[in-house]
């Protein structure tokens, strides 16, 4: 919360995400609470849809936090290839690619989107380069 609230025009952000300062579902209850700080009327009054969660792809984590949160979820790819992903970013076991796609099956179809049984979950490829 300090670092939202310490930056100069703090009043102006429009979005934040949890990145770049290790894997944030390491620390789940805490990204949780400051989610509802974000988003409580009593704390900041922000939309979920303001807020993503940048991930390795932890799915027990992910999953609560899914099921807790309506706030958008980013999965760290670095590679579509297993060998590459392991030798970029060494985590395997339950981030290891395939089963961190998992929880993309949570999101709504463009068939069910059509027939208007849209949940407000949508998924999207977003390659980093760097």
């Amino acid at each position: 919360m300090n670092q939202v609230l310490s930056v100069p025009g703090s009043g102006d952000l429009t979005n934040v995400v949890y990145m770049g300062m290790g894997e944030p579902l390491d620390n789940l209850p805490a990204v949780l609470d400051s989610i509802e700080v974000l988003t409580a009327k009593w704390g900041l009054g922000w939309s979920p849809k303001r807020i993503t969660v940048s991930s390795i792809g932890k799915l027990c984590e992910l999953k609560r936090l899914l099921d807790e949160t309506k706030v958008h979820v980013a999965i760290s790819i670095h590679s579509p290839f297993p060998s590459e992903r392991a030798s970029l970013m060494p985590v395997g076991g339950e981030a290891a690619l395939p089963p961190a796609f998992l929880p993309i099956t949570l999101c709504a179809s463009p068939e069910d989107a059509q027939a208007g049984e849209d949940d407000g979950l949508h998924c999207r490829e977003e390659p980093v380069l760097g």
